[in-house]
């Protein structure tokens, strides 16, 4: 019970309420927790009270109305933050519980500081994502970043150094930079598949910013008499599927380019909260009119789309035979005719056991079209006695997802000539950024085994291979869901431990045991599962065949999505037998921007 109430906190109460230093609310209720809500919610009141003049050119440019204006903008910092504000219960009134909310001005600052630098952190993000081509990534972290920029009191005065010309005022930095990068971006006509039995026409898209593919983007598109799912392209290809009338009448469609990515939102709820409780400007160069009839600039977009290809064979050795070239390429294209023509099943005798069943998975889990028709674009490289043809863009959707995405699948041949593995690539930037390291660093088989280790491990999730994940990860690994890792002492790798500071635990540790059935239960409960890695970095341990490999990853799922920094520390001193020692996942980044790495631990 709460009858009684001391002077001393009478005083306590009369302070917050009256020193002008604290920012306040009070509720009541029939139970403690509906005064508490009314308490927060009158709290919010007070906030947007102290902001709401920060506020008046927006409300200018939309003609509403401040004062609620300036209160949804504020309840989008209520979810989290806000609920961290301390709390008193006042006696009660009338039969009611009453409940005080209240946080020093300090602290009410220090919440504005976090949602600058996430803005900023979102701004840095998008600016690596530009760097790397990866335009979809650029587009909606700069969107977001605008979005919670515009969402902070002091928005028009936030400033960044820039290394070119000094330091300016972010806002008009940013409407100017996704401005930009839209303006950049080139829709064009690759090739025309047209099917007169289903009545169907698939147009394969190239898609480039500043003349090089894009290593991702995502659009929709008119389809005649309704909007697309969203159509998720990558490494410079993209796909329209048009039906029935659409297929034979339409001559032009109009592309809307994805900047808002409104299906990514559920991967971080304060982003999602800002989206939906404020309103952002509108971008007209984001909708294309794109020609798909001109039968003279189909011809040219070709060739031009087929010398990108070639040039881009020459980020692989020449490690195969052009006899090898013939016969592996051949038994792909015919792997790819069996899947146009719906006959898989005869393609059994083709691969081996494990990997007909990774190729019946990624057949039989979704819709899949092969989006080329042509070998000249596949490349060849030999890989610890293995033959990898590379990449052949096929386009996947789930009858229960709003959403299409192009994938560029590579076919992994055994030494006696059948199909072992079907993977996932990485990006032709992830690639690149392996492969372009020089010789001390690693030799070109070993970079291609990092590669080859990549890819399995990205398309095991993708594909469920619950039997993969438990053989790659070594019996003792540690398994960190969560922000942080500490130093553990139990069931530790020989001769490995750890230097991570013990201010920033706060952490799961799951045993490989614990983990993997984890993993069994999501496998279950999703009809897909799709991991993009936004940005790779790979270190290696001086002397030893020891990878670290930081991603920042993003993860969808049939019913979850999330974004995080994923860290694996990777044996492959054993090429054939690959070992993960440490994997590590956290939400976001220490406060020095740093995330776990080979760097915290010592051997």
């Amino acid at each position: 019970m709460f009858a009684t109430f001391s002077h001393a906190q009478q005083n306590d109460v009369e302070h917050i309420t009256k020193s002008g230093n604290y920012i306040f609310g009070i509720g009541t209720g029939k139970s403690i927790p509906e005064a508490d809500n009314a308490a927060l919610h009158h709290l919010v009141t007070q906030i947007s009270v102290e902001v709401e003049s920060a506020f008046k050119d927006i409300i200018t440019e939309e003609d509403g109305d401040l004062s609620s204006y300036t209160k949804r903008v504020v309840s989008t910092y209520s979810n989290t933050s806000l609920k961290q504000a301390d709390m008193n219960l006042l006696p009660d009134a009338g039969g009611r519980k009453r409940v005080l909310r209240y946080m020093e001005k300090e602290n009410m600052n220090k919440i504005f500081r976090e949602r600058k630098q996430k803005a900023l952190d979102y701004f840095m993000l998008g600016r690596e994502a530009e760097k790397d081509l990866r335009t979809g990534d650029a587009l909606k972290n700069y969107y977001w970043s605008l979005g919670l920029l515009r969402s902070h009191p002091d928005k028009n005065s936030i400033t960044y150094d820039f290394e070119d010309y000094g330091e300016r005022t972010l806002l008009p930095v940013l409407n100017e930079t996704i401005e930009k990068l839209l303006s950049n971006i080139r829709l064009s006509v690759k090739n025309i598949f047209t099917n007169e039995e289903e009545k169907k026409k698939t147009v394969t898209l190239s898609v480039l910013h500043k003349g090089k593919p894009v290593s991702n983007l995502d659009y929709k598109y008119f389809t005649g008499n309704s909007l697309s799912p969203i159509v998720s392209a990558k490494d410079g290809t993209g796909v329209i599927e048009l039906y029935d009338a659409s297929a034979q009448s339409l001559r032009k469609v109009d592309v809307y380019i994805e900047y808002q990515y409104e299906h990514k939102w559920k991967i971080d709820d304060e982003v999602r909260r800002v989206m939906e409780d404020t309103k952002l400007l509108g971008y007209g160069k984001s909708q294309v009119k794109l020609n798909i009839s001109d039968p003279e600039t189909l011809k040219d977009r070709q060739k031009h789309y087929k010398d990108i290809a070639l040039d881009d064979q020459d980020i692989f050795d020449k490690t195969a035979t052009l006899e090898d070239r013939d016969k592996f390429i051949n038994r792909t294209f015919n792997v790819v005719e069996g899947i146009q023509q719906q006959q898989t099943g005869k393609l059994k005798s083709m691969f081996t056991r494990d990997g007909y069943k990774m190729f019946d998975k990624l057949i039989n889990q979704g819709r899949v079209k092969v989006l080329f028709d042509d070998t000249a674009s596949l490349s060849l490289v030999e890989v610890n006695k293995q033959f990898v043809v590379r990449s052949v863009p096929m386009m996947f959707n789930y009858e229960n997802n709003n959403r299409k995405f192009v994938e560029d699948v590579v076919f992994v041949f055994d030494d006696e000539g059948k199909i072992d593995a079907v993977n996932f690539a990485l990006s032709e930037v992830a690639v690149r950024d392996i492969l372009d390291k020089n010789d001390e660093w690693g030799t070109p088989q070993e970079k291609y085994t990092l590669i080859q280790f990549l890819e399995y491990y990205k398309t095991a999730y993708s594909l469920k291979r619950l039997d993969y994940l438990e053989q790659v990860f070594d019996d003792n690994a540690l398994i960190i869901v969560g922000h942080v890792l500490k130093k553990e002492k139990e069931k530790s790798l020989d001769g490995l431990t750890t230097d991570l500071n013990q201010k920033q635990v706060e952490y799961v540790k799951l045993s490989k045991e614990k983990y993997i059935q984890r993993l069994s239960n999501v496998f279950r409960s999703n009809e897909y599962i799709n991991i993009d890695f936004e940005d790779n970095q790979v270190r290696r341990h001086q002397n030893e065949k020891i990878f670290g490999i930081q991603i920042n990853q993003h993860y969808y799922s049939s019913n979850y999505g999330d974004q995080g920094y994923l860290f694996l520390m990777v044996d492959l001193q054993d090429i054939l037998n690959p070992r993960i020692y440490v994997r590590s996942w956290q939400p976001e980044k220490f406060e020095d921007g740093s995330i776990i790495g080979l760097k915290n631990f010592h051997f």
